[in-house]
């Protein structure tokens, strides 16, 4: 009778443990949704945030594919906007070549976009010192420019310094979506609610 009960306390902690994590989940789901679509509201005059997340593992000088799909949604809204400022936002990684803003520079420089228009942020290491960076070249209203499940994050560090987030959100395939997703989950409990970490 002892074991049973021992077996069945147990078995309730377990269950408790794994319901806290369903709903810790489900909530900072739902955080990272709030953000997720591109806003329709953005104002005219709004400087664009491109971050960065990493180059190509082929040649460590061109964007991933990742970075790759932020930057064709950048630019669908660079040209609906092109007087808008844009802030390229990407260090260089141990891995990497050039840091990820050169990239993104050399990619609109081959498109023959007028570059007097881009600031490069080259000096951030992730997604704070991105926004923290980012706000010496400009405050105020900010398309950010990133995948859908990133931008919640994203907000939190922009709102703290100093701009007004909008999304501009880029593609991501389904088998990306659900990896980063999980990341993000931690992303949003540790940065976001408990604020331990950058």
């Amino acid at each position: 009778m002892r074991k049973y009960c021992k077996a069945k306390a147990i078995i309730r902690i377990i269950l408790a443990v794994v319901g806290a994590a369903l709903l810790v989940a489900a909530i900072a789901s739902a955080q990272i949704l709030s953000c997720y679509f591109d806003d329709d509201d953005i104002p005219a005059d709004a400087v664009v945030v491109i971050l960065g997340c990493g180059l190509s593992p082929l040649d460590h000088t061109a964007p991933s594919g990742m970075l790759g799909w932020r930057l064709e949604a950048a630019e669908r809204y660079i040209a609906a906007h092109p007087n808008a400022p844009v802030i390229l936002s990407g260090g260089q990684g141990t891995d990497e070549k050039i840091s990820e803003a050169e990239a993104m520079y050399r990619w609109f420089e081959a498109r023959g976009y007028d570059m007097t228009q881009f600031s490069v942020e080259d000096k951030s290491n992730n997604t704070a010192t991105n926004l923290e960076y980012s706000a010496r070249f400009a405050r105020g209203d900010a398309v950010i420019v990133t995948d859908g499940f990133h931008q919640f994050r994203a907000h939190f560090f922009a709102k703290k310094y100093g701009f007004t987030p909008y999304s501009v959100s880029s593609y991501a395939p389904a088998y990306l979506q659900a990896r980063y997703w999980l990341r993000e989950l931690g992303g949003v409990v540790i940065q976001v609610w408990l604020g331990i970490a950058r």
